[in-house]
């Protein structure tokens, strides 16, 4: 129930400097107090890349769930996602790592995803805030 729990807390949070989360699915204005996202590049060499989002919740238990998603994106249309859940709990923890390979494409705006052993799209939207990747109205860094 807590993994469950976690990985669908974790799918939707997204936070960091810039970005508070106030709710799920809203987002309040951080530093500068804007959270929209600006155009430009959106097609898939403004995509290719790694990108992370970080973000951690602190469960009624006391225990603490830490999320790390990656997405990578290739030049040539491969992707793929990367969760890694980590539950702290006193002075043990336990780590759990889903990676998913993908194919995507990406047009201005969007970029539509079919998970390796799927035939169903997933869509998300596409925006760069700074350096930054707003996927789906999460805030993605780049590391790579």
């Amino acid at each position: 129930m807590l993994l469950a729990t976690g990985l669908a807390l974790g799918a939707t949070i997204g936070c960091d400097a810039g970005i508070r989360v106030t709710g799920f699915g809203q987002a309040g204005g951080g530093a500068g107090g804007s959270t929209g996202g600006s155009g430009g590049g959106g097609g898939s060499s403004a995509l290719a890349g790694t990108w992370r989002n970080l973000s951690s919740l602190v469960l009624s238990t006391g225990e603490t769930v830490v999320f790390d998603v990656r997405w990578s994106f290739g030049t040539g249309g491969d992707c793929s996602r990367t969760r890694i859940q980590t539950v702290i709990g006193g002075t043990s923890g336990t780590e759990t790592t889903d990676t998913r390979n993908c194919t995507y494409t990406a047009s201005a705006g969007a970029v539509t995803v079919v998970f390796e052993g799927s035939s169903v799209p997933a869509s998300f939207s596409v925006a760069f805030l700074g350096g930054d990747l707003l996927l789906g109205g999460t805030r993605f860094t780049r590391i790579g």
